[in-house]
């Protein structure tokens, strides 16, 4: 749901794919682009980071505060279900 929810393991790995794929650059800019890319797969795995479908400008964590503006209370999100349409 949130990044922090991801697991590390799961975090490191990818960081080392992503260095891994632009081994030819210097460590410092190994280093950006692994951080860059990251940041790319964090909003298609965090759920509150993911677009929100009716309105792509917008991410889930977004709605949340709106929502939260809007009726006054805090509003959590505590569980969600995962639908993914067939290939």
């Amino acid at each position: 749901m949130r990044r922090e929810d991801v697991p590390e393991e799961l975090v490191q790995a990818e960081v080392e794919i992503y260095k891994a794929q632009a081994a030819d650059k210097p460590e410092q800019v190994q280093q950006k682009i692994a951080e860059g890319k990251l940041g790319k797969w964090f909003e298609g795995v965090v759920l509150l980071e993911q677009p929100w479908i009716r309105d792509n400008d917008k991410t889930i964590e977004q709605l949340r505060a709106d929502l939260s503006i809007t009726t006054g209370e805090n509003v959590e999100i505590k569980r969600f279900a995962r639908f993914e349409r067939g290939a």
